[in-house]
């Protein structure tokens, strides 16, 4: 053992008090880093049978504590293309454009709710083609009484309208709340947080 070290009663070797104290830059790096693990493992923590879920006005201020939210089980446009004729709230082979306006996208209008969450939507576009898959999950979610509690068949509805309205593809839009804008990939986001 060197020279310079001391050991203590309890057999544990400690620097001498009138050594250097260590580096600072290091010390602040590992608190740092102790420190942001509670709040880490806080953002990423989920419901064990589902996930907090809000309202689209409510996820614009992304805080769980929202008093509009609740917990969702909802289906992924997999699970519901997986599922019998019976298990579904509607009949599979509703139209899409029954459910859905705009539906002049293509094909898409023509294709049967079952069809489009598979992913055979034949808009012409992937991006419309995946908006409208998980927007007819999100439709038959909340069509299922308790699997998205604060997801309405109106608000999906409106989901599609604004989206579909205002081009669809990657130049659609929604608008959750005033001042929000949400493109493709948010909408997406959004919904996937109901499954």
């Amino acid at each position: 053992m060197s020279s310079d070290r001391i050991k203590g009663p309890s057999g544990i070797t400690s620097r001498p008090p009138d050594q250097a104290p260590p580096v600072s830059g290091r010390r602040r790096l590992l608190q740092g880093g102790l420190g942001a693990a509670p709040v880490l493992m806080t953002l990423v923590s989920r419901p064990v049978l589902g996930q907090t879920c809000t309202s689209p006005s409510g996820f614009v201020s992304a805080t769980a504590s929202h008093p509009g939210a609740a917990i969702c089980t909802g289906r992924t446009p997999s699970n519901w293309a997986a599922l019998a004729n019976a298990q579904w709230p509607i009949p599979q082979s509703t139209l899409f454009s029954a459910q859905f306006q705009p539906s002049n996208f293509g094909t898409l209008g023509a294709q049967t709710l079952l069809a489009v969450v598979q992913g055979n939507g034949t808009s012409g576009n992937p991006t419309t083609d995946t908006v409208a898959q998980a927007v007819v999950a999100a439709l038959l979610n909340a069509m299922t009484p308790g699997l998205t509690p604060p997801l309405s068949v109106a608000a999906v509805r409106d989901i599609w309208s604004e989206y579909g309205n205002t081009g669809a593809g990657t130049a659609g839009i929604f608008t959750p709340t005033a001042g929000a804008v949400w493109h493709w990939d948010e909408i997406l986001g959004y919904l996937r947080t109901t499954w």
